[in-house]
C-alpha cells in the first residue's frame, strides 16, 4: 500500500486509538480510509468530509477501514449509510469491521448488506 494522503483530528501521521481520525492509501486501484477512535455525534461529520473528499476523486472502490474503531454510535453508522449512497453505482464500497465495537452495530441495525462489510481488509481488497 502507498500513502496518498492522511488526517487525523489531534494532527497525528497515523490512526491512534486517542481520538477519531482518517488514514487514506492507496492499494491499486482502492482508496483505503482507516478510520480510528470513536465515531460519535461529535466525530462523524468531519469524518464524513474526509471520505466524501476521496469519493471526489472517484476511485473504482473505497474501502472503509474500522479496525482501529473503539466505539461506533448511530451517528457513525449514519455516517457511513451516507458515503455508502455518496459512492453511488460506480464507485465499489465495503467496510471492513470485526469486533463487538464495529460489526455488532452493523449487524444489529440490519446494514451488513448494505455496507458490503467484510472481516478483514485483505478480504475487502479481494472481492
Amino acid at each position: 500500500m502507498t500513502t496518498s494522503g492522511m488526517r487525523d483530528q489531534d494532527g497525528a501521521d497515523s490512526p491512534t486509538e486517542a481520538g477519531p481520525g482518517a488514514y487514506v492509501t492507496a492499494d491499486g486501484e482502492a482508496r483505503v480510509v482507516a478510520l480510528s477512535g470513536e465515531i460519535d455525534i461529535v466525530a462523524a461529520p468531519g469524518l464524513q468530509r474526509d471520505i466524501e473528499a476521496v469519493l471526489a476523486d472517484r476511485p473504482r472502490r473505497i474501502v472503509i477501514d474500522l479496525s482501529a474503531v473503539t466505539f461506533l454510535a448511530s451517528a457513525g453508522l449514519a455516517m457511513l449509510t451516507a458515503c455508502r449512497h455518496a459512492a453511488g453505482t460506480e464507485i465499489a464500497f465495503a467496510v471492513v469491521a470485526d469486533g463487538p465495537a464495529t460489526a455488532r452495530p452493523i449487524e444489529l441495525t440490519g446494514l451488513s448488506d448494505e455496507l458490503h462489510v467484510y472481516p478483514s481488509l485483505e478480504s475487502a481488497l479481494q472481492s
